[in-house]
């Protein structure tokens, strides 16, 4: 039996791994029910530097002239839908400016990307029955550019954060949205936070067009075997500004001298350099307090080193969220997490499974949680780590979720 064809448009993987966490727990379950081919929409890569669970069909997608695609620019209704929804929003001349910049350049680069993924397409006879693209960017509008091309073709896309809240736009603003609402066949979100602040922020949309899908992560032998004698935590972020990172250092700087941290922050990013010297101010003189800034770290070497440094507590002061697989991958091994009240943070954190902070939290907010924790009795944190991983076994083991994902999309082809 001949297997359905699935074009599927990642950002960056496998050029890049920082998407391989997301993505690579339902390629097996993909490539079962499809002909899958996989595209890169950052089309930068020379080679693959992120983990391949089963062999796909991978390339860049790559970019059609530009010459043509301003040319299919021009007559493109949704884009001067955008122009015009833009200038009705209004704005100081400096936000209209950079909303018009990134309107031309994301619908630019949109027709350059329908354009290769056509001509691709088109040299290896592949006329796909199903376009999903893994953000709700440039990649999902090319799809629905794409459908003129395969009319039978269904496009879908995912929603994750970045892609979905305004606030996390220059200037507040995210092109596409409108296109999206009356293009795409299927829009599903991972948390349903994201789903509810869809169907509020944009125009009201059909119930049957969107859907929950969660991520999750994979299952791991790691498990959490905490040393109580000190409270370690873990922070697992790339270092930027969203991730609020210094807003820990001054929480655990207020720190009383009872309370013994150590501190282990796995990632790098554009603000690691500046964290250091704000811990190195901050903490230096503080001696119940150690910390690691362990750099980059592999995914798969994450668990088995939250488990052989004793973690007992995952740290999230994050400004904006979707639903964080750092966290989901906590609970897989009984780690209960803390975070700021976020995106669909709440879906995952509450007192039964960590603490729930606000979503604008100060110093001494941090501080006061950090201690309470810290003197948590042990039964108490053994009930939360129990919770935390059964929450995982029912809603967030990627397996089951990326099944349920590829029936999901099976069941859309066909009706």
């Amino acid at each position: 039996m001949t297997k359905p064809k699935l074009l599927f448009l990642s950002w960056e993987y496998p050029y890049r791994p920082g998407e391989a966490p997301f993505i690579t727990p339902a390629l097996p379950a993909l490539t079962s029910a499809f002909d899958l081919r996989l595209r890169a929409c950052l089309n930068t890569g020379t080679r693959a530097e992120a983990p391949m669970p089963c062999p796909v069909p991978f390339a860049p997608a790559q970019k059609g002239s530009a010459v043509a695609a301003a040319f299919r620019l021009l007559s493109d209704g949704h884009f001067y839908r955008e122009i015009f929804d833009i200038f009705k929003k209004g704005g100081g001349f400096s936000i209209l400016r950079t909303r018009l910049g990134i309107a031309f350049y994301s619908y630019l680069h949109a027709h350059q990307f329908a354009l290769g993924l056509y001509a691709d397409c088109k040299k290896d006879g592949f006329a796909p029955d199903l376009g999903y693209s893994f953000w709700g960017q440039e990649g999902a509008y090319a799809l629905v550019l794409l459908k003129k091309k395969f009319p039978k073709m269904k496009a879908v896309s995912r929603f994750h954060g970045c892609d979905l809240y305004l606030e996390r736009g220059k200037t507040g603003y995210l092109p596409f949205r409108r296109a999206f609402l009356e293009k795409l066949d299927q829009l599903y979100f991972i948390s349903q936070h994201g789903l509810s602040y869809y169907k509020d922020t944009y125009a009201p949309l059909s119930e049957d067009r969107l859907s929950l899908s969660l991520l999750g992560c994979l299952p791991t032998e790691s498990r959490a075997r905490p040393d109580f004698e000190k409270l370690v935590l873990v922070t697992c972020a790339r270092v930027a500004p969203e991730k609020r990172m210094g807003l820990l250092v001054e929480g655990l700087a207020l720190l009383p001298p009872t309370v013994q941290v150590e501190w282990h922050h796995m990632g790098d990013g554009p603000g690691l350099a500046a964290l250091e010297e704000q811990a190195e101010i901050l903490l230096a003189k503080k001696e119940n307090i150690t910390r690691i800034f362990h750099g980059r770290v592999e995914n798969a070497a994450l668990r088995p080193l939250y488990e052989r440094i004793g973690a007992r507590l995952l740290v999230n002061t994050s400004v904006s969220e979707g639903l964080p697989v750092t966290m989901m991958e906590a609970f897989s091994m009984g780690i209960p997490v803390m975070g700021t009240n976020v995106g669909g943070v709440s879906e995952l954190v509450s007192e039964d499974t960590g603490v729930l902070l606000p979503s604008n939290p100060s110093p001494d907010q941090v501080a006061a949680a950090l201690t309470d924790f810290a003197n948590l009795p042990k039964c108490h944190w053994e009930r939360r780590s129990a919770n935390c991983r059964s929450l995982w076994e029912q809603s967030l083991n990627a397996e089951k979720n990326a099944k349920a994902f590829t029936d999901q999309l099976l069941a859309l082809i066909t009706r």
